[in-house]
């Protein structure tokens, strides 16, 4: 029996994107299905990746469709998961694990990083903070915050957390947003994980389209 990790290229929509994961990987039927079945079909990404892994693990599989199973001696897989997440940022690739996570989502970004307890990643994804976001309103206790780092710029970030960090009267996504350290802070209150998502999204690109929410003075 071993653990495995799949590296899989991401499904992308009718323009192109990537489509919204579950970080359950249980959650992505039809990505699970790709894994079960038997397919030469594959891309220059995922042969590229399967020979870097190669050199470490000959036994990769590569019969299943636009998928690289990797399998890993049980008590082995903390020490291969950071190896092959880099080999997945790198070549641009979904990674997921037998532990039933979606680890990489395919477009992970190493000029950001994102940080909260039980969720921790050098690169972020566009396309998996939607993800991401759920996973903490689900699955993660006592509200704890979902960090968005710009790396090299250790005092600019964006930060949300679920079920109202200032008012738990009423349900909804508190967002705040730090440039400069601590001299210069913005709160907002949306209704859902999808609007989080779009403003951090927005933040990430400094699309001016993020002045035009309602933000208010953070006083700390």
């Amino acid at each position: 029996m071993t653990y495995d990790f799949y590296l899989f290229e991401p499904d992308r929509d009718d323009t192109g994107a990537i489509v919204h994961y579950n970080r359950r990987l249980s959650g992505n039927p039809t990505l699970v299905a790709r894994f079960q079945r038997e397919s030469a079909a594959t891309t220059d990404a995922l042969d590229q990746a399967a020979e870097v892994i190669r050199k470490k693990i000959s036994d990769v599989n590569t019969n299943y469709d636009r998928v690289v199973v990797v399998p890993v001696a049980y008590g082995k897989e903390t020490h291969m998961e950071p190896w092959l997440r880099e080999v997945a940022i790198t070549h641009g690739l979904g990674l997921a694990s037998d532990g039933d996570l979606v680890i990489c989502y395919g477009d992970e970004d190493p000029r950001f990083k994102i940080e909260c307890p039980w969720l921790s990643k050098s690169a972020a994804s566009r396309s998996g903070i939607l993800a991401d976001l759920k996973w903490i309103e689900q699955e993660v206790p006592n509200n704890q915050f979902l960090i968005l780092w710009r790396v090299g710029d250790g005092e600019s970030f964006v930060q949300s957390r679920p079920d109202g960090a200032w008012d738990q009267s009423e349900e909804g996504w508190d967002v705040e947003i730090h440039e400069d350290g601590w001299g210069h802070n913005d709160a907002l209150r949306v209704s859902t994980a999808e609007e989080v998502a779009k403003i951090m999204r927005l933040w990430m690109d400094n699309d001016p389209a993020l002045g035009e929410y309602p933000w208010e003075k953070l006083v700390l």
